[in-house]
């Protein structure tokens, strides 16, 4: 039962931003850590589509936090029972590391030791295929053996063997900005399926006989990548019901490097640019001073920049109609903020 549970765990892991591509490199690596924050606080499970904007400051670390650290699997004491693995990924609270195959075209699983109880996959999940963009879709089928030693007991089985099977798939159905309480982010909401099925076998006197389906179940989520260089890993999981509510959260606790340009302390700043929609200039409205500024366009182009800005006003006359990312900068902050071009 605890194997189902980490098998299931494992493979169900106001901006306008561009329409990114995710790529192997804004993964994890070898020498990487990584903080994850587990959240009661409930998020919506939003409508899918282009350029949108999910907030979700509001996460809380009130269910825990796990720090994971990316090794060699050659240090491990297990590594050599996964030849195929190239990193390997450790919890922060207990013996328990899972196996990655990370190459320029595919993430894949390929198994867990926790305590010396091993998962090993003949068949690898794929958990992505690189690049990831809007609109991709993905299909793999996967399979893994657990072989457990029994302890002896009058009765009970000399050895159990679980077979996991399964499909994970997924589609990237949305593509926005993501707010989280470490800053925003340009990013890909993937809609993850996972169909599992484990199987039990029981050893009795070098007999294996088949004691039936363990567990078999649909798994569905949103989990939302960035191309954020420190972001190692997926920004947001949402774990959803079968009706597709969201019933728990786990999120990137640690900061990455925010490409968006917002940083923690954006909070402590009042910024309004008006009018907006706008066809002739936009005003700034802050408190805050700012010497420079830069406009660009969805796919991040640089469209207008000047140093040495001193005013509070912008003309857009020269820009054509759409939507505008504008980033204000001084010497210790940059803020950035949608804006539209009639």
């Amino acid at each position: 039962m605890k194997t189902k549970l980490l098998i299931l765990a494992v493979l169900t892991s106001g901006y306008l931003t561009a329409q990114i591509t995710v790529n192997s490199s804004h993964f994890f690596n070898v020498g990487d850590n990584y903080t994850k924050g587990e959240s009661t606080t409930l998020t919506t499970n939003d409508s899918p589509g282009a350029n949108k904007t999910w907030s979700y400051a509001s996460l809380d670390t009130n269910d825990g936090i796990e720090v994971y650290t990316y090794l060699n699997p050659s240090t491990t004491t297990s590594g050599s029972q996964f030849p195929s693995a190239n990193i390997a990924e450790e919890e922060s609270y207990n013996s328990y590391f899972e196996f990655y195959n990370k190459t320029a075209t595919n993430l894949d699983f390929v198994g867990i030791d926790e305590g010396g109880d091993l998962l090993i996959f003949s068949n690898p999940a794929t958990f992505y295929s690189f690049p990831i963009a809007y609109e991709d879709n993905h299909f793999d089928t996967f399979e893994a053996k657990q072989v457990v030693v029994g302890d002896g007991g009058v009765g009970d089985p000399d050895s159990v063997k679980m077979t996991i099977t399964g499909v994970k798939k997924y589609k990237v159905d949305s593509w926005g900005t993501l707010v989280l309480p470490t800053g925003s982010f340009h990013a890909l909401r993937v809609k993850d399926t996972l169909m599992l099925n484990v199987l039990q076998e029981e050893l009795y006197s070098g007999v294996w006989s088949v004691s039936g389906v363990l567990y078999s179940d649909t798994n569905y989520s949103n989990v939302f990548v960035s191309n954020d260089g420190n972001a190692k890993k997926e920004l947001l999981t949402q774990e959803l019901s079968e009706a597709g509510a969201v019933e728990y959260n786990t999120w990137n606790y640690t900061t990455p490097s925010n490409p968006v340009g917002i940083n923690e302390i954006r909070p402590s700043i009042e910024l309004v640019i008006y009018p907006n929609p706008s066809s002739d200039e936009i005003n700034i409205d802050s408190k805050t001073m700012f010497n420079e500024y830069v406009i660009t366009d969805v796919t991040g182009k640089i469209i207008d920049q000047k140093k040495g800005f001193v005013s509070t006003q912008i003309d857009i006359k020269q820009l054509k109609a759409g939507n505008y990312i504008l980033t204000l900068k001084n010497s210790e902050i940059e803020i950035s903020e949608k804006f539209v071009k009639k």
